[in-house]
């Protein structure tokens, strides 16, 4: 599917189809954080992150023909990388249970990245 846009940190609109990716529990768009005693609109960032990553490329999904207007859940690739992995490793999306992704979530929020750590510019 080319030229992807990041409807939210796992969701894309690509040629008429809408995928949210599997293994994943997508962060919305207008979903807020608190970090700190603030809060702070961390689907954006989610979202702008994930747009940045995809930088327009052509995804890989397993789609019907003709887009029927549902949300299609669907594995995904960007080249070699798994998108749904990279969002959860970068703290953008929580691993659904038994996704295979729980060490990367892991990770994130020992890291604090993404949706685990203080709002951007508050450090």
């Amino acid at each position: 599917l080319h030229r992807p846009v990041a409807v939210d940190a796992g969701t894309v609109e690509a040629e008429g189809h809408r995928i949210a990716l599997e293994g994943i529990e997508i962060v919305a768009a207008d979903e807020t954080c608190e970090a700190g005693g603030r809060s702070w609109p961390c689907g954006v960032h989610g979202r702008t992150a994930f747009r940045n990553y995809l930088r327009g490329r052509a995804i890989a999904c397993t789609v019907p023909g003709t887009p029927g207007g549902e949300t299609i859940v669907s594995r995904c690739k960007l080249g070699p990388a798994d998108p749904a992995e990279w969002l959860v490793a970068q703290g953008w999306a929580h691993a659904a249970p038994g996704s295979g992704y729980e060490d990367q979530e892991q990770d994130a929020i020992e890291a604090g990245r993404g949706i685990h750590g203080a709002a951007p510019g508050s450090n």
